[in-house]
Order: structure tokens, then C-alpha cells, then sequence
């Protein structure tokens, strides 16, 4: 009986996560085939110089007044937190972009067309920064993730009437 609890209590885990689809997170966090959890502050353990091949190891080209988002929630109801922090190993991020936070029932694609940077906030083309993705569901246990970005004058972001990836002006 204690076993079978203990299959339950892991499975529930294992589906409780989430991925940044756009911009490209840091590193794939979801799986057995990593060696990141998102359970680690402030980016899933996935430092901030880390690399991935098969992520394509580069920033997301992003607005320079702020941009879309795409996320894979495997929760029936979350409430999203989503940051930024300037800098190319930002451990930091101290510019809110949901204000209030979101609430998002029922799991699957959540796509926002349009996050805008806080006002006072100027970016220039090219400036290193990473966007931060924190969710909590209902027993208030925060899972991380992180997308590099460098915001770029000629990309648009979504329109309200796609979930594609944003295009190049």
C-alpha cells in the first residue's frame, strides 16, 4: 500500500511541470533526460553561461518594448509570475512583467501575445537579458524556468490571432 502511495505521490510530480516554448528557455527541464528541476531558484539549476546544443544555444531575439510568450502548462489551474533581468548571467530578476500575476485554468498552450517592459525601463538593441517563468499551483510549491533574450528592434511580436513565433519585420 505505501508503495502504491509512493507511485501516486511521484507520478503527480512528474506531470506537475512546465515548458517555456517561446522565447527558448535555457535548457529543456522537463524529463527524466535532464539534469535540471525546476524546483531550483532562480532558473530550474540551469546556470546562467550553460549552453545547449540541442536548444540552439543562442538568445531569443525579442522587442525592445517588450514581447510574446509561449508556455506548455501541465497544471489544471496556475497562477505565472514572469520577470526580467538585464545582464548575461542574471541571477536577478527584478522587472516584473505580470501585474498582478496570471491565474491560468486548465493545462495545455498558454500563449500571450504582448508583455510589455516596465516603464523607466529602456533596453537598447542587443542588451543581454533573460526572461524568468515562475508558476505555483495549488499546494504553493514555485517551479522555475528561464528564456535568454536580446531584445532586437525589428521583431514583432504575436499577433492576438496566432500562437506562431513571432517574425522579423
Amino acid at each position: 500500500m505505501l508503495t502504491a502511495a509512493v507511485l501516486l505521490a511521484t507520478a503527480q510530480l512528474a506531470v506537475a511541470h512546465f515548458g517555456v516554448e517561446y522565447p527558448t528557455w535555457r535548457a529543456a527541464t522537463l524529463g527524466r533526460q535532464t539534469n535540471f528541476s525546476q524546483w531550483v531558484y532562480p532558473c530550474a539549476g540551469v546556470p546562467g553561461n550553460f549552453t545547449s546544443l540541442t536548444e540552439g544555444g543562442n538568445r531569443t531575439d525579442w522587442p525592445l518594448t517588450g514581447g510574446s510568450i509561449k508556455l506548455d502548462l501541465h497544471h489544471d489551474w496556475t497562477y505565472i509570475f514572469i520577470s526580467l533581468g538585464i545582464g548575461s548571467d542574471v541571477s536577478n530578476f527584478n522587472y516584473t512583467l505580470t501585474q498582478p500575476f496570471l491565474n491560468s485554468t486548465g493545462n495545455g498552450t498558454l500563449c500571450i501575445p504582448r508583455l510589455t517592459l516596465p516603464a523607466g525601463l529602456t533596453v537598447s538593441d542587443g542588451t543581454e537579458a533573460s526572461i524568468q517563468v515562475v508558476t505555483t499551483g495549488h499546494n504553493g510549491n514555485a517551479l522555475y524556468n528561464t528564456a535568454p533574450t536580446s531584445p532586437s528592434g525589428p521583431v514583432r511580436p504575436f499577433s492576438a490571432e496566432t500562437t506562431a513565433r513571432p517574425t522579423r519585420a
